[in-house]
């Protein structure tokens, strides 16, 4: 394998609830221009006294992953069957996401997360926009293939 790939073009990716989807969801037809977003976790709290030393410590954060699939995604229904689930029966559902990408040998998962956000309605516009899905999670692990 080049070492120089940075293809995502084979990225694969499933979403496991186990009250609703115990043997997983394949997510498919991702956004153009974005599959997956995890976003930035401010994991240290700094700040300065008064005599001007620094002082710094850990501290826990959640982690931001944001799902983005495209009107036509197969896997746009069985969100939807989430985000309606959530709603009716006013609970939550523990989710993991597992994400593999070959071209740079890599494995991300995220674990102990929750759906917070989602559009189960593509937006119409002159064609139908991407659908975005927001979780948050506690773990975060990454392994080679």
């Amino acid at each position: 394998m080049a070492d120089f790939n940075i293809s995502s073009a084979n990225a694969t990716a499933s979403l496991t609830v186990d009250d609703l989807f115990p043997a997983g969801i394949d997510l498919q037809m991702f956004g153009t221009d974005q599959a997956l977003k995890q976003e930035s976790s401010v994991i240290v709290e700094t700040r300065v006294g008064i005599d001007g030393r620094m002082v710094a410590g850990y501290k826990p954060d959640i982690i931001r992953v944001t799902l983005t699939l495209e009107a036509a995604s197969p896997s746009l229904q069985d969100l939807s069957v989430l985000w309606s689930a959530m709603r009716s029966r006013k609970t939550i559902y523990e989710c993991t996401l597992v994400c593999s990408v070959p071209s740079i040998n890599r494995v991300f998962s995220w674990s102990r997360g929750v759906l917070v956000a989602g559009t189960p309605c593509p937006s119409p516009g002159k064609d139908l926009r991407p659908t975005d899905w927001q979780f948050h999670f506690q773990n975060f692990e990454l392994q080679r293939l």
